[in-house]
């Protein structure tokens, strides 16, 4: 009885594992705004 809950917990575990590297990693992305001052007179 003992060896049968082991092995379905090591089950559930290797398939939540299995499902996780699965999932697409969703990358955040970060808008900047740069300021530059520009000198029209120079070249």
């Amino acid at each position: 009885m003992k060896e049968k809950k082991i092995l379905k917990i090591t089950a559930g575990l290797l398939l939540c594992t299995m499902l996780a590297y699965n999932v697409p990693v969703i990358a955040y992305t970060k808008d900047e705004t740069i300021y530059q001052k520009l000198d029209a007179s120079r070249k």
